[in-house]
């Protein structure tokens, strides 16, 4: 009988933060969670101010989306970063329609507003069992979420691929 293969889901954390050392003393503990296992698919650190993302202060090397899956997400939470700010230009279509059917109304409310709660926001996507919680990413921030979004990685993955093909 062959082994029985349990899908992880994959899901959405935005943390927000008041002070950029708090946001980076977090920033390096995403994905090194001893506690949970967890795969890394992106993150991303950002400043922002009321309307824009002022800066991208940090991109993971750990994940292989590098930037683009998070920088679709703050796309789908802030559409008007799409247009003005560090990440305008950079999201690719097949990428940021995936995050946008992938997560519900009632998750983008709520990311949405972690989001805008802080001047310093660290997004990681993460594939893991879906009972598992995320307990180091976030200890230090004003305010956390953890949503699923919806898919599989395999897809994202591939609309990530097809995204970089049309560059």
């Amino acid at each position: 009988m062959p082994p029985v293969q349990t899908l992880l889901g994959m899901y959405v954390v935005v943390a927000a933060y008041s002070a950029v050392e708090a946001a980076v003393a977090d920033w390096e503990d995403v994905g090194r969670d001893p506690t949970i296992e967890s795969n890394l698919i992106d993150a991303m650190l950002i400043e922002r101010s009321e309307r824009r993302v002022k800066a991208v202060l940090g991109c993971s090397s750990e994940g292989w989306a590098r930037g683009s899956v998070a920088s679709a997400i703050v796309g789908r939470l802030s559409p008007s970063a799409l247009i003005d700010g560090a990440i305008a230009g950079g999201v690719g279509v097949r990428a940021l329609r995936f995050v946008s059917h992938g997560l519900t109304r009632d998750a983008v409310n709520e990311l949405g507003r972690v989001f805008e709660s802080g001047s310093f926001i660290t997004l990681a996507v993460v594939e893991r069992g879906p009972a598992l919680t995320m307990t180091s990413h976030g200890a230090r921030a004003l305010g956390v979420a953890s949503l699923p979004l919806r898919g599989t990685a395999f897809e994202l993955r591939d609309a990530v691929r097809a995204d970089e093909a049309d560059e």
